[in-house]
């Protein structure tokens, strides 16, 4: 199952571009400035990307188009560095994984976080002799949110008219287990491909009363 719903994202960014190839898996922490004026000043994150070879600290493996990105989102009381199986299973097929560890307890502040990190991931991308220097792809940037990272992915990617914020151009978004749908029922419309994956046996996110 996990196979499936990680290939399902890749597809989207990809176009099945990097699927079946293996990649080295590199690890790194990153400390990028949010210049939003909302939310965490520091957007702290674990990021796993295709390497050289398989280390911390790792090169990231030469390309000449730069690798899909995945901003990942977590549930409530957690951090994106906890899902370190996800990020490096998305890095072995050939995409940037960005692990978010702000906005623990804070819906509101994760929104911003979201919203920031996409001008941060610009910025490394093309900061002269950069870590990331021309390793991400912005046109092919996507969310995956578990629980409370699900819901918020909705918010993020409001662009209802007139909205005060919106989407600042990722392309797709995955929600696991989406929970507290209720900040995502009015005013909110999104314009880009959405998956949801929910359990049926889930009694504290039941699909029906989420998911939908």
């Amino acid at each position: 199952m996990r196979k499936l719903w990680v290939s399902s994202l890749a597809l989207t960014l990809l176009g099945a571009s990097a699927i079946g190839q293996a990649h080295a898996i590199g690890d790194t922490q990153v400390f990028w400035s949010n210049n939003s004026g909302a939310g965490t000043p520091v957007l702290t994150a674990t990021v796993h990307y295709p390497a050289i070879t398989a280390a911390t600290n790792a090169p990231v493996l030469p390309t000449t188009t730069g690798y899909p990105v995945v901003v990942f989102l977590h549930g409530w009381g957690r951090l994106g560095s906890e899902y370190y199986r996800i990020g490096r299973e998305l890095a072995s097929l050939g995409m940037v994984a960005i692990m978010l560890d702000t906005a623990q307890n804070s819906y509101a502040a994760l929104e911003h976080d979201t919203r920031a990190m996409f001008e941060a991931i610009g910025n490394a991308n093309i900061e002269d002799g950069g870590f990331f220097e021309g390793a991400m792809d912005l046109t092919r940037a996507g969310l995956l949110g578990h629980s409370m990272g699900g819901a918020v992915m909705a918010l993020v990617l409001n662009e209802a008219p007139g909205a005060t914020n919106r989407n600042p151009g990722y392309k797709c978004a995955l929600g696991l287990a989406p929970v507290n749908p209720t900040i995502a029922l009015s005013g909110i419309e999104v314009n880009v491909p959405v998956g949801l994956v929910s359990g049926q046996g889930d009694a504290l996110a039941p699909p029906l009363g989420h998911a939908i």
